[in-house]
């Protein structure tokens, strides 16, 4: 069986490293990296650097295009495998293989379709979680089910790249004899139910603004959430800080947004619990204690907005 697999975040290396032992890897491709700039020099990914090691040939394709896809063709691929590609994928795409293309989608499908739901699964507090493997068509994550995996259950301190990372590790070690029974026709597919289907949007950069009105269990579950991007802000007097890291308490609220001292550190109102920062960076500035920072101004004075 010859692959080509389409993946980008680091966390698709456990399903690399899995089906390059069992099966003939022809190219990687990934979303292509944003170009170095003098603020920020962005180094070649785990993928790109496995590609390298293992001599499998590698893709960044800014677009999938007509020239990319004749290059694809030349492979004369048997499967596709996408697991976190990030970019959509046409019906004439997905079709070029002989036995079509298969998707790693972490989820319980048919919950959570679409680009985030890992995302929503954390901000939506649940108490569990898994992934499906389905053969890819047209519409965007509902293709028949191949494989998947039993709920597995969360503690509500996954952060997002935790939780992806725990996901593509386990479906790692489903993953090639999914393949195998589905290259030997001995599988059964299960159709989607459509009416029970769930979505998710694609995630914003102001998704990351704290309303501090909202329940203390929203707030650090948006943190997790958006821990490795677009990351909680807020903001005081105007400038926008990112909160790098807090921890919940279970001191009652009185005003959403005020700021206290307790215990040489700060706390914040939110809905329900005050909540602690512990860290934080204002746009262009090196990270910074909140104590350090907040200390300079009058605490009964300073509300953060919204």
């Amino acid at each position: 069986m010859k692959i080509i697999f389409f993946g980008t975040p680091p966390s698709c290396l456990h399903i690399l490293e899995s089906i390059v032992e069992r099966f003939e890897i022809l190219a990687i491709v990934t979303k292509n990296t944003p170009k170095n700039t003098k603020r920020r020099n962005f180094q070649k990914s785990v993928l790109n650097k496995f590609a390298i090691n293992k001599k499998i040939d590698f893709y960044e394709p800014e677009k999938i295009d007509e020239s990319f896809i004749n290059c694809i063709k030349n492979y004369k691929p048997d499967l596709f495998l996408v697991c976190a590609y990030g970019k959509i994928l046409t019906k004439n795409f997905i079709n070029i293989p002989k036995f079509g293309t298969l998707n790693i989608h972490p989820s319980l499908l048919p919950k959570y379709r679409g680009p985030s739901p890992i995302q929503n699964c954390i901000l939506n507090l649940d108490d569990e979680s898994g992934y499906s493997i389905i053969k890819m068509e047209e519409k965007i994550d509902a293709g028949d089910i191949l494989f998947k995996s039993d709920p597995i259950i969360l503690t509500h301190k996954e952060k997002y790249i935790d939780l992806m990372d725990l996901l593509f590790k386990e479906s790692s070690r489903k993953i090639n004899n999914v393949i195998y029974s589905y290259f030997e026709n001995n599988i059964n597919l299960e159709s989607q139910i459509d009416s029970e289907a769930s979505f998710t949007k694609l995630i914003k950069k102001n998704d990351g603004l704290v309303i501090w009105k909202e329940s203390i269990d929203i707030i650090e579950a948006k943190f997790r959430a958006f821990y490795n991007w677009p990351q909680i802000f807020s903001y005081h007097n105007d400038k926008r800080f990112k909160i790098l890291n807090l921890e919940k308490t279970y001191l009652i609220s009185n005003t959403p947004g005020s700021i206290s001292k307790i215990n040489n550190y700060i706390h914040v109102d939110t809905g329900t619990y005050k909540i602690k920062l512990l860290s934080i960076r204002f746009d262009g500035k090196q990270e910074v204690d909140p104590l350090a920072y907040f200390s300079n101004f009058e605490f009964s004075k300073t509300i953060l907005s919204p």
